[in-house]
């Protein structure tokens, strides 16, 4: 990577398309109003995105999260004089990277902007960002969306696109902390500086359920890359949503715009949801007076689920965009480029054709693990486990059902974390317990019911023991033995002469099938069902003929 002196240059007109946002029918918006007026919902989105360098953009201070306030701030994180900036090179691998996987235009040369504005956790009274020359620009993002109505008619997602206008690599502000004290702010610096991809779209989304699929396919793919943690809950990746409404009179064909606004700093897919909702909403009830509101900035507040004026929205001319003087232009050649994209790991998109294809899975199937990272490796290491790992005694190979282990990963397991709150970081279950677990299952050594309590009680009751000791020692395992099972069909036979009678006339499938059922009753459920029909028929032929 090469770096050139910088060059004068004049700001440039901005293209702001990415703060208005893309015209689309909203689930709650496409119909006709009382008064005639029709709506369409314009939403754009602007994802920060939060990279795991070791240290900040422009110095060496440390990254960690979570660190004490103000421990990881150098002299030029605040703002001291004389002290310049030096890119961190991982930054821009790591925007580069991101840029191919979204099949967007990676620029050989690119240059630095300070946008000015003034908040207690800006030292120095501007961001360093990529407004008018970026690193990268264009790109898509391609994802699956499904509403609440085609969930409930069991209809397939629907596959959308969504162009970007760029990528800006910048750096993140500081933080203020407004509840440590009655009167005072506090300010926290560690966070001052660290690189940020801010990902602009195109207003081409649709509903608060696109977005949201928009988000969920993002935060995906930079865990992909390994360029981010993605967690919304640390802050690692954050949105601000913009949001209008083309409204239309149905009996004139006339049509006008409400203004956009922005709703700031939303950590959640479920708030990016709520937030996008109140706006239309809000948006509507102001059309249907005849208002198009103004251009403003609005928080959303979690637990009213509604959005609140901050300011009016800055026009591009009131953050006065100039080069950053002590920034060169960043060249970076075509061959690094090329390094870049031949290190790229196998991203979503190639993971899901894989499992398809080696595993057999699904397209539903495949889409649920490989869109959580976690899952998807979960996964393999299960199938691994299960395809070459001998529980019990050398038994000979198990043909592995790849949908029956997809479906413990993303749904017994997965559904067990949520009712306990947990993450899958926090999974109780590892995936080695899980495949003993399943190799008892599928060798007909436990019922599908004492699978589903082993797991239970490992995940809901924080049982430490293993799996095999579970089954041991509370009596979960199924009979297997032959003579116990004869014993048990005996018991069954003897308690029922009369249809041993039938079975004799000739009505064998009838009868087998009610001394199955008798048989379960007799052992309290735990014999293996399978070794059951032959193990009767043979009793019934050999010792019951006569009777």
């Amino acid at each position: 990577m090469a770096f050139s002196l910088p060059q004068s240059q004049a700001l440039l007109d901005i293209n702001v398309a990415a703060a208005a946002a893309a015209t689309t029918s909203s689930p709650t918006s496409a119909s006709l109003s009382a008064d005639g007026l029709s709506f369409r919902t314009i939403v754009g989105l602007e994802v920060h995105v939060q990279l795991n360098t070791e240290t900040k953009l422009f110095s060496a201070a440390r990254t960690a999260f979570g660190a004490p306030p103000n421990t990881q701030v150098s002299a030029y994180d605040a703002a001291y004089p004389g002290e310049l900036p030096v890119l961190n090179r991982r930054a821009v691998d790591a925007c580069i990277s991101l840029g191919i996987a979204l099949s967007a235009d990676v620029h050989s040369r690119s240059h630095f902007d300070r946008k000015h504005y003034f908040y207690p956790d800006l030292p120095s009274g501007y961001q360093i960002t990529q407004q008018t020359h970026p690193l990268v620009s264009g790109g898509k993002i391609t994802f699956r969306v499904q509403s609440h109505e085609d969930r409930v008619a069991k209809r397939p997602a629907k596959v959308k696109t969504v162009h970007l206008e760029q990528l800006r690599l910048e750096q993140d502000s500081g933080k203020s902390l407004l509840d440590h004290h009655p009167s005072l702010r506090f300010v926290d610096l560690n966070r001052a500086g660290v690189p940020l991809i801010e990902v602009v779209s195109l207003p081409e989304l649709e509903s608060a359920q696109e977005a949201a699929g928009y988000v969920r396919e993002l935060q995906t793919l930079v865990q992909y890359l390994g360029i981010s943690d993605g967690s919304m809950d640390e802050g690692s990746l954050r949105c601000d949503v913009n949001v209008n409404l083309e409204c239309t009179d149905q009996r004139s064909g006339s049509s006008f715009r409400t203004e956009i606004s922005e709703v700031k700093n939303l950590n959640s897919i479920r708030h990016i949801i709520y937030a996008i909702d109140y706006e239309v909403e809000r948006q509507m009830e102001l059309a249907r007076r005849g208002e198009v509101g103004r251009r403003e900035t609005r928080s959303f507040d979690p637990a009213a689920r509604t959005t609140a004026l901050l300011r009016s929205k800055e026009s591009e001319v009131d953050y006065r965009y100039m080069p950053d003087p002590d920034l060169p232009t960043l060249v970076v050649d075509e061959t690094h480029i090329d390094q870049v994209r031949q290190s790229l790991p196998e991203l979503p998109a190639q993971r899901e054709t894989r499992f398809r294809e080696q595993y057999g899975l699904a397209e539903h199937e495949a889409s649920l693990l490989v869109g959580q990272l976690h899952l998807a490796n979960y996964f393999e290491t299960l199938w691994d486990l299960v395809s070459h790992k001998s529980t019990l005694t050398s038994p000979p190979p198990l043909s592995v059902n790849a949908s029956r282990l997809a479906h413990w990963v993303s749904s017994e397991v997965v559904g067990r974390l949520a009712k306990e709150r947990l993450t899958f970081g926090e999974n109780p279950l590892r995936v080695e317990e899980l495949a003993d677990l399943l190799i008892l299952l599928e060798r007909g050594s436990l019922s599908a019911l004492n699978a589903r309590t082993i797991a239970d009680q490992i995940i809901l009751q924080g049982d430490r023991r293993s799996v095999i000791q579970i089954a041991k020692e509370d009596s979960l395992l199924l009979i297997q033995d032959k003579e116990q099972l004869a014993a048990f069909c005996r018991q069954a036979i003897e308690a029922n002469p009369d249809n041993v009678r039938k079975y004799h006339s000739g009505k064998h499938q009838q009868q087998i099938k009610f001394f199955i059922g008798q048989v379960m009753k007799e052992s309290k459920g735990n014999v293996d069902p399978r070794m059951i029909p032959a193990v009767l028929t043979e009793v019934l032929d050999t010792e019951y003929e006569s009777k």
